[in-house]
């Protein structure tokens, strides 16, 4: 029967706990939680090794991990949670994955949401006052490409193809946490947007950065809203 990654998540979960109060990872538990995960994976997927290139070099890509949390001297939560992240992305399976621990009140976001199109993505969800901007497509954040950022998301998050980083960025594009990721030295109280409208003319808009708690309730909001309903009495 396929085991769950409960006890390495309850561990890793005591650690983090730890360690946002300044309490340091043991690096020989870290090793040791680690090839617990590894026999996990091994045992809940049925093929893990294939993305690597073949058993062989899933077990190098393991060993070479553990070398490098000695190496590096690797005991911060975040850092493991981020090296474990670069570890699954060959995976490529949209499900396997591991949290990071947020600093309380750290992550902000700009109050936009994003709808996935076939060629980008479109401005879903936007403050009133740039109501007139729905729909536009986003070409650009702090002027770093589109492209570049799809890019760079599928370095950094779990997903199974260029749709599933498309999605996530409808989510995070306006995440505080994600784009101090994606974009180096970013900082500041705002993000800056550059979106095309349907006659391919661009704007620039910027919008603060808020409190993940006030993300969908800052002012008021006009958004695109969806057609599509479920079948009624088919598969109630």
């Amino acid at each position: 029967m396929k085991k769950p990654f409960t006890a390495f998540l309850i561990t890793l979960a005591v650690f983090t706990a730890g360690t946002a109060k300044g309490t340091a990872l043991p690096v020989d538990s870290i090793h040791a939680d680690f090839r617990e995960f590894i026999r996990y994976l091994e045992e809940t997927h049925p093929d893990p090794y294939t993305p690597y290139g073949g058993r062989p070099y899933f077990y190098a890509t393991a060993r070479n991990f553990t070398e490098s949390i000695w190496t590096d001297s690797v005991t911060d939560s975040n850092e493991l949670a981020r090296r474990i992240t670069q570890f699954l992305l060959p995976l490529g399976d949209g499900h396997t994955g591991i949290s990071q621990m947020k600093p309380k009140g750290k992550n902000r976001y700009a109050p936009i949401y994003l709808k996935q199109l076939s060629d980008g993505l479109a401005v879903a969800l936007i403050p009133d006052s740039l109501k007139e901007c729905l729909g536009y497509t986003i070409t650009a954040v702090n002027n770093i490409p589109l492209d570049t950022l799809i890019i760079r998301t599928g370095s950094v998050a779990i997903t199974e193809n260029r749709s599933g980083i498309m999605k996530h960025l409808c989510w995070n594009i306006g995440s505080e946490n994600f784009l101090s990721q994606t974009i180096e030295g970013f900082e500041g109280d705002s993000v800056d947007f550059t979106l095309k409208d349907k006659s391919g003319h661009e704007h620039g808009i910027r919008l603060p950065l808020i409190p993940s708690t006030d993300r969908f309730s800052y002012k008021s909001y006009d958004r695109i809203n969806s057609k599509y309903k479920l079948p009624k009495g088919n598969m109630e």
